[in-house]
């Protein structure tokens, strides 16, 4: 959400510029100023199986502060995303509870532990049945991460990192343009490009803030045309309501809540299309390859939006940052359709990741095979050679993947 007056506006710039001065919150927690807190190395998504023929089992580990987290159980594995493995959740059953590193609980009888060493973190637990289960920390990204236009599509470039000249496309108020955290283009600025029909690709990373609650939590807005807003906020693990990641603001609630951890960067692959009415339009979103909003009507500007014809990145006083944002003029799900982006990521269009049917010691490892294809992969989505997957099966580690146990 943001400012509905000046008054307003300065407001939250004066509490950004406590923070920043280390007498607010802490809301200029990103890299590479100072690295995350021991907790945001427990904090993430975690995948595993059930023993005994339990099936697998995903879970959302959300950092509070200090040493407390909220967890989320969603059977059947993490949410699909295109070219991760771990997917299989049915979008709808949730089991939450909360509790420390070495206690985690539910009030239907799940309990669990988290430990490891670094990143490599490993929860072991049981069910509300007593079944036992393992699963390991994994990192995913979206497939359209880093995504690039091709050239026939006549794309306009907004901004990408590093890019001094990009500067000159955006304007801001009170201050410059400016790029922060290794050189990404810094929230509170509005494009200098017009647009009506489009399709948007923008990146987005929010702050680690776990003290933090609702709205205070990492918190912009992708404002198409100044007046329609996708909604930028750390939303890892929460419900998927009409204010979080992946809704258009208070207009409609995502359709699956698909935000990664914060500090991850989160994309968004929009197309917009004007209405006949007055500041209406048609918006499909992709949350990190996920589909969240289809062709959700828009009547009216949405909160704190403003009649305009320019992208506008909302400053809520938060550190967030946007990269790699680049738009294709006219372009409609018709003309440009989404399943034409993934094949430019190397990632088939054609299937998700699904369980490989291997015998051997490497039968309780987590790997996968992407639909369609022959390629192996492992609980972090990364493809194995031949080579690696023979080591697998003898039991052996496999040296490609680092603190990684096989």
């Amino acid at each position: 959400m943001a400012r509905a007056s000046f008054a307003h506006s300065c407001s939250i710039v004066m509490a950004a510029s406590l923070a920043l001065a280390g007498l607010g919150r802490a809301q200029d927690f990103m890299p590479p100023d100072r690295p995350p807190p021991a907790d945001y190395e427990v904090q993430g998504e975690y995948f595993g199986a059930i023993a005994e023929g339990g099936g697998n089992l995903g879970a959302w580990v959300i950092g509070q502060g200090g040493d407390k987290y909220n967890v989320v159980y969603l059977p059947g594995g993490l949410l699909e995303i295109p070219g991760q493995a771990s997917g299989g959740w049915d979008k709808v059953t949730r089991i939450a509870g909360s509790g420390t590193a070495a206690a985690l609980t539910t009030p239907n009888g799940y309990k669990a532990a988290i430990a490891g060493t670094g990143t490599d973190k490993t929860m072991t637990g049981t069910t509300n049945l007593g079944k036992a289960f393992t699963l390991k920390r994994v990192v995913r990204q979206s497939p359209t991460q880093g995504l690039a236009p091709k050239a026939e599509w006549n794309a306009a470039y907004w901004f990408h990192s590093n890019t001094q000249a990009d500067l000159t496309k955006w304007t801001a108020n009170p201050s410059a343009p400016q790029m922060r955290y290794g050189g990404y283009l810094f929230r509170g600025v509005t494009c200098t490009q017009n647009h009506a029909t489009v399709f948007l690709h923008i990146e987005a990373r929010s702050p680690y803030c776990p003290t933090c609650r609702d709205q205070d939590r990492g918190n912009s807005g992708i404002y198409l045309r100044g007046m329609h807003e996708m909604q930028v906020l750390d939303s890892f693990g929460l419900s998927g309501a009409n204010n979080e990641m992946g809704s258009i603001y208070r207009v409609q609630a995502p359709s699956v809540n698909a935000a990664l951890p914060p500090l991850t960067w989160q994309t968004y692959d929009c197309y917009y299309t004007p209405g006949a009415a007055p500041n209406s339009a048609t918006m499909t979103l992709y949350l990190n390859g996920v589909l969240v909003q289809n062709k959700t009507q828009v009547t009216g500007i949405t909160e704190a939006g403003f009649a305009g014809n320019s992208l506008y990145l909302q400053d809520h006083g938060h550190d967030v940052v946007y990269n790699n944002i680049w738009a294709v003029a006219n372009a409609t799900e018709t003309s440009l359709p989404y399943s034409s982006l993934l094949p430019t990521t190397g990632i088939a269009a054609s299937g998700p990741a699904v369980p490989v049917p291997l015998r051997g010691p490497a039968t309780g490892s987590a790997l996968f095979r992407r639909s369609g294809s022959s390629a192996v992969l492992d609980a972090l989505g990364r493809e194995l050679g031949i080579p690696d997957v023979e080591r697998l099966l003898r039991g052996d580690r496999v040296p490609s993947l680092p603190g990684k146990d096989q």
